[in-house]
């Protein structure tokens, strides 16, 4: 039987520590050296006998799947509610001042130390749970810089014993703040060997994969803490926009759909239905498209998303319409310029095509389809020099883009290739992203934190 089932209900110090302030130093640093030189940690690998697998190879099914029709054409993929969930062994969760606990740190994550102090003070003086109180003080502590005053509390709270995934947590907090990433991935990862349904930990694992361009770990993570939560819409929102931003539409419909289903405030809830509107008028389903943002409160943004639409289904006339209508509240928005543009050049009216070509490519000079449209709109005009230059300059723009592509795919199989990460950084800078760029060599740092390309560049760049 494991020792940790068989855990008291209520933490009990130890006589003597679980690690010296040391020891749990290394002990932490060790964990995450040993997932630095191996292969990223598979969130849904087996860490112990009775640990629920939710891996697509494993027994249990994934949290979505894809149905095919007899002609092979895909249909959208539904979520199993057959899933296995992983759900937290530990005695905290199961207790009112535990709940607390947990509120208070998901304050700590979203910047509300108020309320997260509030929780704390309440915890302070509990004969039993006031450990409680002082986790919630070390992961203040890490959120305000003070490192080693955070990491002492965790070797302190380490001696109970089922603090030590916490303490773990802490650990994994302060290093994240030290922008050591490798270091805090392997706390988490520890800590869920511990307790493989802490919410938190998952989240953050999700969160920090995806800052170092792993996507496919991201989203593990963030669907094994969304299960584990089923009250956190946010890991699902992120979950969603990775899945957007690397055109696996039909899984980016189902974390937007489950996320809807967990009632995120007015403004995320519109930003989730323009996310699923997109990704199913990316699979042609344009009536269900038009659908899922019929109740959205007017905008530029969803008459804009509402012509992309209709363009798609062939409706010239309405998405025509709706491209006026998301100008009229907003004369530069990207998208319906865009398509107006679009629209305009195909019915041969290469003027009128051209300025709002010309405001789409304002919004963002790296768009080559935009440059390029707007290239053939003035060949249309008798302006063929300018329109020449344009076409040259969209096609060397597009290869740049085909390869940034190609390195976020290859990032995406090497979770721990720092030249990838370099690459990626330095095309996205050419590209006039230097947010962007400073991400990936933020990415290269969590890998290689003393990286002197990563390290200078970042130096360079403003507002780093």
């Amino acid at each position: 039987m494991d020792r940790r089932n068989r855990q008291p209900a209520c933490p009990t110090p130890l006589t003597a520590p679980r690690f010296s302030s040391l020891s749990l130093v290394l002990v932490l640093v060790a964990i995450a050296s040993a997932v630095l030189i191996g292969c990223s940690p598979d969130p849904t690998a087996a860490t112990n006998p009775q640990r629920p697998e939710s891996s697509s190879g494993s027994s249990q099914p994934s949290v979505s799947q894809t149905q095919q029709t007899d002609d092979g054409a895909s249909k959208e993929t539904v979520e199993v509610s057959q899933r296995t969930r992983i759900e937290s062994r530990s005695p905290i969760d199961s207790m009112r001042e535990g709940k607390q606990y947990r509120a208070a740190l998901n304050a700590i994550d979203s910047g509300n130390l108020d309320f997260a102090k509030s929780q704390q003070r309440q915890l302070k003086d509990h004969p039993t749970y006031a450990v409680l109180s002082d986790a919630i003080e070390a992961a203040i502590l890490a959120n305000r810089g003070d490192y080693d005053a955070a990491m002492q509390i965790a070797e302190q709270i380490s001696r109970v014993p089922i603090m030590q995934s916490e303490s773990y947590m802490i650990a994994a907090d302060v290093f994240r703040g030290q922008g050591r990433w490798g270091d805090a991935i392997g706390c988490l990862q520890q800590a869920i060997t511990i307790n493989p349904g802490l919410a938190r930990a998952h989240r953050w694992l999700g969160i920090l994969h995806y800052d170092l361009g792993a996507m496919r770990q991201a989203t593990q993570h963030l669907r094994i803490a969304a299960d584990a939560d089923p009250t956190d819409f946010g890991v699902l929102r992120l979950s969603a926009r990775i899945h957007g931003e690397y055109q696996n539409y039909p899984e980016a419909i189902v974390d937007a759909r489950m996320a809807l289903q967990r009632n995120p405030p007015p403004p995320i809830e519109t930003e989730l239905r323009l996310r699923l509107a997109d990704s199913l008028r990316q699979l042609r389903k344009c009536d269900e498209a038009i659908e899922a943002i019929a109740d959205c409160p007017e905008s530029a943004e969803v008459w804009a998303c509402r012509a992309q639409c209709w363009e798609t289904a062939g409706d010239s006339d309405r998405a025509v319409d709706a491209c006026k209508r998301a100008l009229q509240v907003d004369p530069d928005n990207r998208i319906a310029n865009l398509v107006y543009g679009r629209v305009l050049a195909a019915q041969r009216e290469p003027e009128t095509a051209i300025q709002h070509l010309e405001r789409a490519l304002a919004q963002e000079p790296s768009d080559h389809e935009a440059m390029f449209l707007l290239g053939r709109a003035m060949i249309m005009a008798k302006r063929g020099e300018e329109g020449k230059t344009l076409i040259e300059r969209s096609t060397q723009i597009k290869e740049r883009f085909l390869k940034i592509a190609d390195l976020h795919l290859q990032a995406l199989e090497n979770p721990q290739d720092v030249q990838v990460r370099i690459e990626l950084a330095e095309l996205t800078l050419e590209s006039e992203k230097p947010q962007i760029a400073a991400m990936w060599y933020r990415a290269v740092l969590g890998i290689d934190p003393q990286n002197p390309t990563a390290t200078r560049a970042l130096q360079a760049l403003p507002d780093n």
